[in-house]
């Protein structure tokens, strides 16, 4: 928990967590209960989840967001399935550190060794950075001309986005 502080200044941002599933944190008890509650999630096979790191002189391990595979179902089984995401601080947007972590996470060989099968990420219409960085992590959007092949939409805090999905492809082995 000793990362709580540096977790909470950037998910306090309203404009860090329009998108995502929680709400900005209001306070730091707030943030240690997020945290605990991921600890909680790998502890229980569900989820695998990284700090993302920037390392500068003045501050050799900044925490600036955060970068997983959620929903582990069926890990080592043909049905192996996990979503992927991530969150950076709005600081850290627009400077590759998301598609740099992305690409270490997949390159990592860890989707291989947890035994997933298939892994898909989701981001909503209007958040087009989002998408890019999906794109160049290896993702391939699942509706090229549409929102989606269902028109499905996802409610966000109480509001309805289009959702775009994505799926990410295995490299062929040889």
């Amino acid at each position: 928990m000793s990362d709580a502080p540096a977790y909470f200044a950037w998910a306090s941002d309203a404009r860090v967590s329009v998108y995502t599933y929680w709400e900005t944190h209001r306070d730091i008890g707030m943030t240690r209960r997020a945290l605990q509650s991921a600890e909680d999630k790998i502890s229980q096979g569900t989820a695998v989840e990284w700090g993302v790191f920037l390392q500068q002189k003045q501050d050799p391990e900044q925490l600036i967001g955060t970068i997983g595979l959620y929903g582990l179902t069926a890990c080592g089984t043909p049905e192996g399935t996990a979503d992927f995401g991530y969150c950076l601080g709005r600081y850290w947007w627009g400077k590759g550190y998301a598609t740099e972590a992305g690409k270490v996470l997949f390159e990592s060989n860890c989707p291989v060794a947890l035994g997933l099968q298939k892994i898909t990420a989701q981001t909503v219409e209007e958040n087009i950075q989002s998408g890019r960085v999906l794109e160049k992590i290896g993702f391939v959007r699942q509706s090229p001309n549409a929102i989606n092949s269902d028109g499905e939409s996802i409610e966000v805090k109480g509001i309805w986005y289009p959702v775009l999905k994505y799926l990410w492809t295995f490299p062929k082995e040889g």
